[in-house]
């Protein structure tokens, strides 16, 4: 599975319970929200997400990452060096990632 990332995004992700909250996006149980208002470190975007009571987003799947990806090209961000946060982290060690939600990778 290839990733695509870009930089001054980040993406938060909970479980649907029904509908997704307005500016929200469905895909499948979970709910996504893209902020592109901002530019924001990890931990910015990581204590963003909380305070909409989720986490940055975990992507499974390849049906996942290109449901992503598509909603992001929608985005026209032309900036190829753009990154996305993810729940991903190396900062306990570097070198070894986790999610920062669940300590697995």
């Amino acid at each position: 599975m290839k990733l695509t990332l870009f930089f001054i995004l980040y993406g938060c992700m909970q479980l649907a319970a029904g509908a997704c909250a307005p500016g929200w996006l469905q895909f499948q149980t979970s709910c996504y929200k893209i902020e592109v208002q901002a530019e924001k470190q990890f931990t910015d975007a990581n204590k963003a997400c909380e305070a909409e009571q989720s986490h940055l987003a975990i992507i499974m799947t390849t049906e996942e990452n290109q449901f992503l990806k598509k909603e992001l090209m929608k985005l026209q961000i032309t900036d190829v060096y753009k990154q996305f946060w993810m729940d991903g982290t190396d900062l306990t060690t570097e070198g070894t990632w986790v999610w920062e939600s669940t300590g697995e990778f």
